[in-house]
């Protein structure tokens, strides 16, 4: 600070009531303070540490009013502004500290502070398009001044505007290429657009420049994720990012999914247990436990929904006193609007069962709102985004920000189609921004919020009384199935039976190798024992940990290697090709496969599976149910068993149900994307009129007196 402009006994006077406010003397350095005031009222540095002092006193609006006061009088100045801003900050004010930084840019252009904090506003205001302008236009007065081009990258990103971030990143490490924390910024942006060879070269470079950088290590290991042959090595980068910062809670969440995808799932357990301490208010650390939870035969029913009550709890309950009435118009018979919430729009298992959904939607009765929360797209995107009247990309928005989003399209229903998986915006939910919530497809249990009414589902994975104890929403089952599927292109003609042309009678998991459990595998041992000569197709097994560890399980059992055939992770087009040379599919328990297992029946291979109690373990029901195979489904082990040897020991009846499996899909109309679709449409109408006649108003009925 600088008190040139006083006197020296002024000057001596603000420099002893600093001393008082810093010992905490305040009555003394407020009558000091309040001294040099008097004589010079608008003097910057005294209005500066007094409003500090009045503020850690807790008197904030006295110094709004002084600052205001001063800014009002003959002496108004751009530090006056930047006090009064910082003021509208701590109190919330955003949109007045915004006005009182346009003020203080006018009076002091040449300041490149106060550009500075005037961009930086508009990121805490989460007006990420307005920072990039602001970025741009101080960039153009201060063109080498290094924070606002550092900052300007991440406010692209922060906009989603990726392309713009990495090009600004790649001319901050051209002008410096020695700055690792450029280089770990430029990686992260490949990265999340799936430029995983480029982004790891940068996390390298930055390593070697910096050695002990955990940002560094943590997005290596984020990275090397994507690529099922690498876990090891991004177990190592998270490893090393541990050894550098103990309590790092993100580092132990990210460690967890490595654990769950390498085989050890009550590790993952331990290290989201670990990463929730150290950070209580991670909500997804809370709903990557709850997912890998719902999976797990080591909780049972009532640990898992309690679990997800606690969620409710820590996250919703805090919320609940902020839920606004609603102003949706309650004519009867007007248009709805349904807004969807997904970070899977793209090519992902939920846009198989959506695809067809939004591709149906009668126009005339619904308009349609996707809400995307992905900073990247595919073509898949593209093509699910031209089937909505209104796109909204809603990444980079806050929990608040969107729920008031989503409050002024007055949307009627709003569709969760995540739960706590990955990219959820459950708590946008939790702030009950529409009046009829769902949950669907992409999460098969409960949500555990109030908020949340409903859960869409079907007889086949929620047959009535079965799991309704364990849900907060009311379980709707749709008449005809949980969600129509749609298949992939790449889909070619079914083949003949391999088993009859000569080749070893193949069985195969088609599932990420993350589902298996020891169970399974001691059962699928057994099939083997059954079925000589026979073989086992496993997918999805690149990671020499999860090879080791089946490996052993099956010698156990006394299963050769060579009777296992280890494939790895393939692209769906290689995926529905290997199909080609499966005769029968086998179902993980108690994590079943679902997408995987309609590619499966589409392509001609049955699948045998156990039919559990929580949804997670009924989805091969549902799948089966669709080609109208309840037979291939058992109720208990030994009956897995006999049906898996029984359909090997009869080849011929095999190949005729092979050959007959794609058109009896087809021809199902529990599969056709209309007359599931309006099924659908006819579960909105109804709650949507259940709600709406919940809000009318109630007539008073008329009386009248008995006669004396």
């Amino acid at each position: 600070m600088t008190n040139n402009l006083l006197s020296p006994a002024l000057a001596q006077f603000l420099q002893t009531a600093r001393k008082h406010q810093e010992s905490g003397n305040v009555l003394q350095a407020e009558a000091l303070y309040q001294m040099v005031l008097q004589a010079k009222p608008n003097q910057p540095d005294a209005l500066a540490l007094y409003s500090d002092l009045l503020i850690q006193c807790g008197q904030t609006q006295r110094a709004k009013a002084m600052l205001l006061g001063a800014r009002n009088g003959e002496g108004s100045n751009a530090q006056l502004d930047v006090l009064l801003a910082g003021i509208y900050v701590q109190t919330g004010e955003l949109d007045l500290a915004d006005e009182s930084m346009q003020r203080a840019v006018a009076h002091a252009p040449a300041n490149v502070e106060i550009h500075l904090n005037y961009c930086r506003l508009a990121i805490q205001r989460r007006r990420f398009s307005e920072a990039v302008d602001r970025y741009l236009s101080a960039i153009a007065l201060f063109p080498s001044h290094p924070d606002l081009g550092r900052e300007l990258a991440q406010a692209h990103m922060q906009a989603g505007d990726l392309g713009s971030a990495a090009e600004q990143a790649e001319r901050l490490l051209t002008a410096d290429s020695a700055d690792p924390d450029v280089h770990v910024f430029l990686g992260s942006i490949y990265s999340m657009q799936s430029r995983h060879a480029e982004a790891e070269a940068q996390f390298q470079t930055a390593l070697t420049l910096n050695p002990k950088s955990v940002d560094a290590y943590v997005n290596l290991g984020s990275t090397l994720l994507c690529s099922p042959d690498r876990l090891a090595d991004a177990q190592s980068a998270l490893e090393n990012a541990l050894a550098l910062s103990l309590r790092d809670a993100d580092i132990h969440s990210n460690l967890a999914i490595v654990y769950g995808m390498r085989g050890r799932p009550m590790d993952a357990v331990a290290s989201l247990g670990t990463a929730i301490k150290l950070n209580p208010d991670a909500a997804p650390a809370h709903s990557n436990l709850l997912f890998l939870m719902q999976h797990l035969a080591e909780f049972s029913d009532q640990e898992v929904f309690q679990a997800h009550l606690a969620f409710a709890a820590q996250f919703e309950t805090p919320l609940k006193q902020h839920w606004q009435p609603f102003a949706n118009d309650l004519q009867q018979g007007r248009k709805l609007r349904v807004g969807y919430v997904s970070g899977d729009f793209r090519e992902h298992a939920v846009s198989y069962y959506i695809e067809p959904i939004l591709q149906s939607h009668n126009r005339a009765r619904f308009e349609i709102y996707c809400y995307h929360n992905a900073p990247n797209a595919d073509a898949k995107t593209t093509q699910l985004r031209s089937y909505s009247d209104h796109w909204i990309e809603c990444h980079s928005l806050s929990d608040d920000d969107l729920a008031n989003r989503i409050r002024s399209d007055q949307i009627d229903i709003l569709i969760d189609l995540s739960g706590h998986t990955s990219g959820n915006r459950l708590l946008v939910f939790a702030r009950k921004p529409a009046p009829v919530q769902m949950t669907w497809i992409g999460y098969a249990g409960t949500s555990g919020l109030a908020a949340m009414d409903y859960r869409l589902t079907d007889q086949y994975l929620d047959p009535p009384g079965l799991n309704d104890p364990f849900h907060t929403e009311t379980l709707i089952r749709l008449d005809h199935c949980n969600a129509p599927f749609q298949p992939h292109v790449a889909s070619q003609p079914v083949k003949r039976l391999p088993a009859l042309d000569g080749q070893p009678f193949t069985f195969a998991s088609l599932n990420s190798a993350k589902k298996l459990s020891a169970q399974t595998i001691l059962l699928w041992a057994k099939i083997l024992h059954r079925v000589p000569h026979s073989r086992l197709f496993i997918s999805d097994a690149s990671d020499p940990a999860i090879v080791a560890w089946l490996t052993q399980l099956f010698a156990a059992s006394g299963i050769a290697n060579d009777r296992l055939c280890f494939k790895a992770w393939m692209p769906i087009d290689e995926f529905l090709h290997l199909l080609h040379d499966v005769d029968l599919a086998l179902d993980p328990f108690p994590y079943n496969g679902a997408t995987t297992s309609m590619h499966a029946l589409y392509m001609g291979v049955p699948v045998v599976t156990l039919a559990g109690r929580r949804s997670v373990s009924r989805c091969g029901v549902v799948v089966l149910s669709r080609a109208g195979l309840q037979e291939f489904v058992a109720a208990t082990e030994d009956e897995y068993l006999e049906i898996a040897v029984s359909r090997a020991n009869n080849l011929d009846a095999l190949n005729a149900l092979r050959q007959n499996l794609r058109p009896r899909i087809l021809s199902n109309p529990v599969n056709a994307p209309q007359a599931s679709t309006q099924a659908v449409e006819a579960v909105f109408e109804l709650v949507w009129e259940r709600w709406r006649s919940a809000m009318m108003p109630t007539e008073p009925h008329a009386t009248r007196s008995s006669p004396a």
